[in-house]
């Protein structure tokens, strides 16, 4: 699975502005509508998901999901954010990459499953939602 970016312009970017709007069921509901699979993890709030986090997730699903069941992973970690050096004084340009994460408001579906068994992927959920920094819920068509 891919952490980063294979090509970017530029790879020390400026942080972007975050529109942080307060989103209720009416404005989110074209966001918050499941695309591939037939459950899926909704965020409950804002946050930054790290590509770590992408990497747990990936990891749990492709261990514990069945030979039959199908995962996507619906969003991308395309915001590299820099971190200089702890002994080092101030000036002297930009710090190096130090993760690579994304920026998503709530209402956004995270992850989809497509399963065999209804009980078996709300329970894969819920342990997968205890690992994220993020609170969120389980939708399903």
């Amino acid at each position: 699975m891919k952490l980063r970016p294979k090509n970017t312009s530029f790879t020390k970017s400026q942080r972007k502005k975050r529109f942080l709007v307060d989103l209720d069921s009416s404005k989110i509901c074209s966001v918050n509508k499941l695309t591939f699979g037939s459950m899926g993890l909704m965020l409950l709030e804002d946050s930054f998901i790290q590509a770590k986090h992408f990497k747990i997730a990936y990891d749990f699903l492709k261990k514990n999901i069945s030979k039959r069941g199908l995962f996507w992973i619906l969003k991308f970690p395309d915001q590299s954010f820099t971190k200089k050096p702890l002994g080092s004084r101030i000036g002297k340009g930009k710090g190096n990459v130090a993760f690579w994460a994304i920026f998503v408001n709530k209402g956004n579906v995270f992850i989809e499953i497509e399963s065999d068994s209804y009980q078996k992927s709300i329970l894969l959920l819920k342990k997968l939602e205890k690992r994220f920094p993020f609170s969120g819920k389980i939708i399903s068509n």
